[in-house]
């Protein structure tokens, strides 16, 4: 069924997934999915993160900005926009 969808529908589908999860495991079903994802990946995860993290997303990438400046010790280092902060390791 999937492969009569269009992309756009299908990006869609994978932005409004409920947490990082079910998005690991959908992505896996085929191949067309998987190409998608990788197409948008920033904005489909930065997406599924805000429905799974909800509006606690932004106090949850400023914590983790903090706590990655503190780690490297420098303060001066400028701060990660958040669609990047979400591929901190």
């Amino acid at each position: 069924m999937h492969n009569r969808l269009n992309l756009d529908v299908l990006d869609l589908i994978l932005a409004s997934l409920p947490d990082l999860w079910t998005l690991n495991s959908t992505i896996k079903v085929s191949k067309r999915i998987y190409q998608v994802y990788q197409a948008h990946a920033e904005s489909i995860r930065a997406s599924v993160a805000r429905n799974e993290v909800g509006p606690a997303l932004l106090s949850a990438c400023r914590a983790l900005q903090i706590q990655r400046l503190v780690r490297h010790d420098d303060l001066n280092e400028k701060p990660l926009p958040v669609d990047k902060i979400l591929d901190l390791p």
